[in-house]
């Protein structure tokens, strides 16, 4: 057994170096932001022949989310709308579930789009969903009428015409036969481990020109989840415990 024995100085040191994490590590969970709600995390706007566009959502959070209740709206850059209820057979058709996994996502596709989306598809926009430039998508409960409506889960506008935007900064037009994807954070634009949950409240800095879009549904993800990216802020409580137990170890031995 390693009995650990510290000087004053290796304490004055340790203490030192706890601060000094504890404050990098404050000021990292203010400025990092994972969202720990259902977030829209990849729009398609095709303006071909073939409409297939449609929109994904992730759900970051460790419970499965039911969609009773939710709905989906689509605003023109004029600033008309048009409501999808999860809940009406008129607007959407659920083809699998209503239920988004954990660390999963649900896909949501224009019944007109091709048989290869047709068939991931976990429901169909029903009514027309021709998406142009200058569009908004937003995910919410009940009608809505801005990202800081008191109904709205996520609000995403793109284009410099959009109705409105997270903070009034719009995500790019999706070119055709691309998309616009979200985050997983900051510096990391996708991951094949980590979620699209990235969310300042800022359509143009959390999502990014997908040039080879890649739609997630409900199954794919039940089988292989895909949690949030941990925020710095944890890693660095990690690293320093580590960092702290070593340094006793090491002076423990240093003093038998």
């Amino acid at each position: 057994m390693v009995r650990v024995m510290l000087t004053s100085t290796h304490r004055r040191w340790m203490i030192v170096l706890v601060l000094i994490l504890v404050s990098a590590t404050a000021q990292m969970v203010s400025a990092d932001s994972v969202a720990d709600h259902v977030v829209i995390s990849e729009i398609q706007a095709d303006r071909s022949s073939i409409d297939d566009e449609w929109v994904e959502l992730y759900n970051p959070t460790d419970s499965d989310i039911n969609l009773s209740g939710y709905r989906i709206e689509r605003y023109t850059g004029g600033g008309s709308y048009t409501t999808y209820k999860f809940d009406d057979t008129d607007e959407i058709e659920i083809k699998t579930t209503k239920i988004i996994p954990s660390h999963g996502f649900y896909l949501i596709v224009e019944d007109s789009a091709s048989d290869e989306l047709l068939n991931m598809a976990d429901a169909l926009f029903l009514k027309t969903f021709e998406l142009n430039t200058d569009d908004v998508i937003c995910f919410g409960t009940n009608r809505m009428g801005s990202p800081e409506d008191s109904d709205t889960v996520d609000w995403v506008g793109f284009g410099s015409g959009a109705y409105d935007s997270e903070g009034d900064k719009p995500a790019p037009n999706p070119p055709s036969g691309k998309s616009i994807q979200r985050k997983v954070n900051d510096t990391i634009n996708e991951s094949t481990i980590y979620g699209p949950a990235w969310d300042l409240d800022d359509n143009s800095a959390d999502f990014f020109i997908q040039d080879s879009p890649n739609p997630m549904n409900s199954t794919t993800s039940s089988a292989d989840p895909m949690p949030p990216i941990p925020e710095l802020a944890t890693l660095l409580l990690v690293s320093a415990g580590l960092l702290i137990l070593a340094g006793c170890v090491y002076t423990g031995r240093r003093n038998k």
